[in-house]
């Protein structure tokens, strides 16, 4: 779906969780409650929104866990060679 649409499927399946929680509980949730559901799927009662949004979080070369990961590596890597070649 994000591919006929021309936008990030991290992006997306946010969204989507969003307004389902919303639905579900009548009120607009909060960004953190999103976010914490986001990033661990586990926490999501309805499975087969689980599984899509993992699935768009890690097809997302952007906006996904593993572009997230690639960036917290890079970072550890630049730290450590700052603190090796004292600079």
């Amino acid at each position: 779906m994000a591919k006929d649409i021309a936008f990030s499927p991290a992006l997306l399946s946010k969204l989507i969780l969003e307004e389902d929680l919303e639905r579900a509980k009548g009120a607009k949730p909060s960004s953190s409650q999103v976010n914490t559901l986001f990033k661990d799927t586990n926490l999501i009662t309805d499975g087969q929104l689980a599984t899509e949004v993992m699935f768009a979080s890690l097809k997302d070369n952007v906006y996904g866990h593993v572009s997230d990961w690639i960036k917290h590596s890079y970072g550890q890597v630049c730290v450590l060679n700052r603190s090796y070649f004292g600079r």
